[in-house]
């Protein structure tokens, strides 16, 4: 699973992957778009994304340990799909009730 997780980030690592990037024409694009700071951001966040780097060990590590926020939400979970699973099923017991008892009147 290691090998697997490890080849998967260095398909996407930015040092392995982009050699030489082809050159973005940001001033074409300020000039071809007018609201005011949106090409800077973009631009901003390509050069971080460009600078970030993928490392294997913490990627490995989250695998198999739940935070304290997931294991909260896994318990809300469980409890809506227990709630809501009593409701269907004493719906349906109270159909099938009534389908197998005829005519009443």
């Amino acid at each position: 699973m290691h090998s697997q997780l490890q080849s998967l980030l260095d398909y996407y690592n930015v040092d392995k992957q982009v050699k030489d990037p082809a050159a973005i024409d940001w001033k074409s694009y300020k000039e071809r778009i007018h609201t005011d700071g949106v090409v800077d951001k973009i631009h901003a966040k390509y050069e971080k994304f460009l600078a970030s780097e993928y490392t294997v060990d913490s990627a490995v590590g989250r695998l198999g340990a739940a935070s304290e926020k997931i294991k909260a939400l896994d318990i809300a979970l469980q409890y809506n799909y227990m709630l809501h699973y009593s409701h269907y099923f004493e719906h349906l017991i109270t159909m099938e009730t009534l389908t197998n008892i005829g005519d009443v009147t």
